[in-house]
């Protein structure tokens, strides 16, 4: 293509929504029987737009509905919840539409879903691998699934994941330019918009957090509230009756064996060799008493 337009390769290259909705378009209508890659293409983007969509309003929609379950669970709400939240996200989506949708869509796509995600993504695995326990979370996991994962996914967890999305982060920010769209360089209050964009999800973290530490007991000191706040609350756990005793006897053994100094994996095989698996009927009944 750039050798039919006489220009130079960095100039047909695009990066972002340009390239999908101009470059690619232009590259297609060359190629031969061009009609049927123009459809295979944008057949693809299609499903490709509908597999993340799918994705994105579940997790929005499951979140809803957890917070306020005694509200929204019942009858067709959740479904009138869902579709609350496609008209909500489709009013926003209409903004991509305009003269100027490709600027905004632009400055979207370089803010939205870049920062923030590595940043959440390292605060979940600081809270869940350092603050909660990785140890704990794996017997949660036992609990679910039947066996013990391997010590793999706890070094990945505990080191490799934290480090893998630090690094990342870093190198993000240090390769960081301001936004452009073909020879436009935005404004600096259009990339002020878009980090205020991208922090909207983070700042929950430390605002929550703040909140917290405010509304705590600092009787006995600040740095002891905090470690409180650190913890689980007693109703963390597992739903069921049954699950919640087999994971306090399981944190009990788990507690008990690093305490006489024997070691992990001998007392993880141990735990589940002792360890007497749900009948169906005790599943069942615990089921229906919640």
């Amino acid at each position: 293509m750039a050798y039919e337009l006489d220009v130079d390769i960095s100039e047909v290259a695009d990066k972002g929504p340009g390239l999908a909705f101009i470059v690619y378009p232009q590259v297609v209508t060359r190629l031969p029987i061009s009609p049927l890659w123009s459809i295979l293409f944008f057949s693809m983007l299609i499903t490709l737009g509908l597999g993340t969509q799918f994705a994105v309003v579940q997790t929005v929609h499951t979140t809803i509905l957890d917070q306020f379950p005694k509200q929204l669970r019942k009858g067709r709400r959740s479904m009138y919840c869902l579709v609350c939240i496609c008209a909500f996200l489709y009013i926003c989506g209409l903004s991509f539409c305009t003269r100027g949708g490709m600027y905004m869509l632009q400055l979207v796509d370089n803010y939205s879903a870049s920062y923030s995600v590595l940043i959440i993504g390292f605060a979940e695995c600081i809270a869940l691998s350092w603050f909660y326990g990785v140890d704990k979370f794996m017997a949660n996991i036992e609990l679910m699934i039947g066996f013990y994962p391997g010590i793999w996914w706890k070094i990945a967890w505990k080191y490799v994941t934290p480090a893998t999305l630090l690094f990342i982060m870093v190198f993000t920010w240090i390769d960081f330019d301001p936004s452009s769209y073909r020879g436009y360089n935005f404004p600096p209050w259009a990339d002020v918009l878009g980090w205020m964009m991208s922090f909207t999800s983070v700042m929950a973290i430390p605002v929550v957090a703040i909140y917290q530490i405010v509304r705590a007991d600092k009787s006995d000191g600040l740095w002891k509230a905090i470690k409180k706040l650190s913890q689980p609350t007693s109703e963390w756990g597992p739903a069921l009756k049954i699950h919640r005793e087999q994971e306090a006897n399981s944190l009990y053994q788990m507690q008990t064996r690093h305490n006489t100094g024997i070691e992990e994996n001998g007392g993880v095989d141990q735990q589940l060799s002792s360890r007497t698996p749900l009948t169906a009927q005790q599943n069942d009944q615990e089921h229906e008493a919640v």
